[in-house]
């Protein structure tokens, strides 16, 4: 079950717009049932097109802390984070936007167990997806790897 509060089918995000409408990452997810949030449908999918670098980055965040805001086991499904983190890769014109997704979805990656991950139309072997991610430079972005280590601890509060 996904909700979408903010926006619908086809919108974008235009520079300086506010990424995920700033929303606190806890109120984009639901108590009934587990696994069930809230994102904004212009970026469930493919990643959107012609975004300024810094919306581009606050929308990889904003996906991680989505995440991270509930426990591993909260999650029914988890790998549209690494699939929304793939199509930034894939997508993104910045190189510094593909590594810092890379960077997440490769650490992500170690605590999701599933063997395919969601893709665009078809599943995609989670070894190929880490190939592609490792393939790229990683960077090192402390405060953002610190809160996926602690919430693959079951410390993300």
């Amino acid at each position: 079950m996904h909700r979408h509060p903010a926006g619908k089918p086809g919108d974008r995000l235009l520079p300086g717009q506010p990424a995920a409408r700033r929303a606190p990452t806890p109120r984009l997810t639901y108590a009934e049932p587990p696994g069930a949030y809230g994102w904004p449908n212009c970026v469930h999918g493919e990643w959107p097109r012609e975004l300024h670098p810094e919306v581009e980055s606050n929308l990889v965040k904003a996906v991680v802390r989505l995440l991270v805001s509930q426990d591993v086991s909260w999650w029914r499904e988890a790998t549209w984070v690494i699939r929304t983190l793939h199509e930034a890769v894939l997508h993104s014109p910045d190189p510094a936007i593909r590594s810092e997704a890379a960077s997440y979805a490769a650490r992500i990656l170690k605590t999701i167990p599933h063997d395919q991950i969601l893709g665009a139309k078809t599943p995609i072997p989670r070894a190929e997806i880490l190939a592609q991610f490792e393939e790229i430079p990683q960077v090192s972005l402390p405060v953002v790897l610190a809160e996926i280590e602690r919430w693959e601890h079951g410390d993300n509060r």
